[in-house]
């Protein structure tokens, strides 16, 4: 019994977050862990934590803990769903995670590093871990609080670091107007990490939802197999359900690589042979890039298989740097060829009466 009250509290600690901000150290906090400190590291072992209880109370043979595995896996799909359901991106559904505590734990070191701190990498590498973690903290901080379709690096002639000064000095003009709401600090270093706090804590409840898909999927191999048993009639929810809600399910290959894929669509989208919804949305490719980035497509890379993602920059490219109309023009000439080639085969067959 012991395990499976240990089991719920854990469920219990990440689905109902006591998020406070501490003000010397200008940072958030979840129960006793500062979100910035909250590495791979940290969730890997919360998610073996867990799965370790699991594994102490999946006892087959017991028809008492069969059902506290089936009652644990309905819980932690429930609580996936509610998690998909929160936009972490959105200001004022993080801000109403925040309890208002403003003390410290004594148990609690202050946080090693502030958030704006963890702001560096060498080289402008889309290869680089340390640059790629740099643009999406760029991106998710303009999207939270500047628009929702910020886009980070639209300009080429801007290095990263440029354009960072340049959206930080945007949102300090937005709090002195009054248009952005924050918690009052007199300086403007304490306003501008402030704002990284909380992208940190959007990036922290995007870690929670992939921490609680990872769990539901280590329960349902165990359901899975009770159902096989028990010939299990289906719950209520069902993981693929839920799945239903996360857009990175289905896997989509491309035999092309990044730029060409970027191509692709935007001819389409010129063509006006797919379209997406405005929404309120002012630059012409903003949804289309969103579409792909959060989509489960996989290009051509190194002779490898590697997901789409921060595609933004390819369409960039395809619009203002004239030295990749060429490989524009190449990939048009190969769709027009394989499209030919199609047509002479479907004429082949009307010719011989079959079309």
């Amino acid at each position: 019994m012991k395990n499976i009250i240990e089991l719920n509290a854990e469920l219990e600690k990440i689905s109902k977050p006591e998020i406070y901000f501490q003000q010397d150290h200008q940072t958030f906090a979840n129960h006793d862990t500062w979100v910035i400190e909250a590495d791979v590291k940290y969730f890997s072992n919360w998610y073996k934590r867990i799965t370790d209880k699991i594994d102490d109370i999946a006892d087959l043979d017991s028809p008492r803990k069969v059902k506290f595995i089936k009652l644990f896996h309905q819980d932690v799909l429930q609580k996936y769903e509610d998690a998909t359901r929160f936009n972490h991106e959105n200001l004022e559904e993080l801000k109403s995670t925040f309890s208002g505590q403003y003390s410290t734990p004594d148990s609690m070191k202050k946080p090693i590093k502030p958030c704006s701190e963890l702001l560096h990498y060498g080289i402008e590498d889309w290869g680089n871990p340390n640059f790629l973690k740099f643009h999406n903290i760029i991106q998710l901080l303009g999207s939270i609080f500047y628009s929702e379709d910020y886009l980070v690096m639209e300009d080429p002639d801007f290095s990263l670091y440029e354009e960072k000064y340049q959206l930080e000095e945007l949102l300090l003009e937005k709090i002195e107007m009054g248009e952005l709401s924050i918690a009052e600090f007199e300086s403007d270093a304490e306003k501008i990490e402030m704002l990284y706090s909380y992208v940190e804590l959007s990036f922290y409840f995007e870690n929670i939802k992939i921490l609680l898909k990872n769990i539901a999927k280590y329960l349902d191999t165990y359901v899975n197999l009770i159902k096989k048993l028990e010939n299990f009639q289906e719950d209520k929810l069902t993981l693929e359900e839920v799945f239903d809600n996360d857009p990175n399910n289905l896997k989509l290959e491309f035999s092309l690589n990044k730029m060409d894929v970027a191509f692709f669509y935007k001819t389409l989208f010129d063509a006006k042979i797919i379209n997406l919804a405005k929404n309120g949305q002012k630059k012409k490719y903003t949804n289309l890039i969103k579409y792909i980035d959060s989509s489960n497509m996989y290009y051509i890379y190194n002779n490898k298989l590697d997901k789409i993602k921060n595609i933004n920059k390819e369409f960039t490219k395809c619009q203002k740097v004239v030295q990749y109309k060429s490989q524009e023009m190449n990939l048009l000439e190969l769709i027009i060829s394989k499209f030919t080639k199609r047509k002479e085969e479907l004429l082949a067959y009307k010719e011989e009466g079959e079309l």
